[in-house]
């Protein structure tokens, strides 16, 4: 959000077919502030008022998290589709939203700032626990979506686990969990294999159900 030219970077990313995905926090610091508003759908002006939800809203229904989940700003939409929201008090609020032309998506994740740290005599160790670790799989799902939907494999996982993009080399899925979690990957391909052994990993209609270990690692390459 300090750069002058982050405007003009973001127009030329949509010129070549890129997504972008901004935060809440970027929309109330950028310098045009006005413009991304209306790239987002999303009303000015932008507070930063962090908040911390009990509840999220899943299928309709209202679920009630292990941990809060820290949210930067009460979001109001213009123009925009809720993909995710949460609960504070009686108010519903935005957590993941995508602009009607489907390429820009908004995050509205609070994480730590000075006075967080401040507050527990903190310097390096985060200064609590974060929600957005304890996600359902569906919103994990979700937000996952917006950053890799264009890719050519579907991760389908708890949170703590990431998925890598490879190149030619193919993809690494690390499971951070201190427990084993199930896993479902789609790809387009014909055949995959375990990087590490190279043996073939068995695919049916080109979905592949994993189980991984704790603090586990995945290395899947195309035949």
């Amino acid at each position: 959000a300090a750069d002058p030219a982050i405007w003009d970077h973001v127009q030329k990313s949509l010129q070549r077919g890129a997504r972008i995905i901004l935060t809440a926090g970027f929309l109330n610091r950028a310098p045009q502030g006005r413009e991304f508003c209306q790239l987002t759908g999303i009303k000015r002006p932008v507070k930063t008022a962090p908040m911390r939800a009990n509840e999220i809203i899943v299928n309709a229904d209202i679920l009630t998290l292990e941990r809060p989940l820290d949210l930067e700003s009460p979001l109001v939409l213009t123009d925009a589709d809720i993909l995710l929201s949460a609960r504070v008090g009686p108010l519903n609020v935005p957590f993941l939203t995508r602009s009607k032309n489907g390429a820009v998506y908004v995050l509205n994740t609070h994480t730590f700032s000075p006075a967080d740290f401040d507050a527990v005599g903190e310097v390096l160790l985060c200064p609590r626990q974060l929600g957005l670790l304890d996600l359902p799989l569906s919103w994990a799902d979700e937000v996952r979506a917006a950053f890799n939907s264009r890719l050519d494999i579907e991760l389908s996982a708890p949170p703590r686990v990431t998925l890598q993009p490879l190149g030619e080399a193919g993809w690494m899925i690390h499971n951070y969990n201190t427990k084993e979690v199930p896993i479902e990957i789609k790809a387009d391909v014909d055949a995959i294999v375990d990087g590490f052994t190279g043996e073939r990993i068995q695919a049916g209609d080109q979905v592949i159900v994993l189980t991984l270990p704790a603090r586990s690692r995945e290395w899947l390459v195309k035949e």
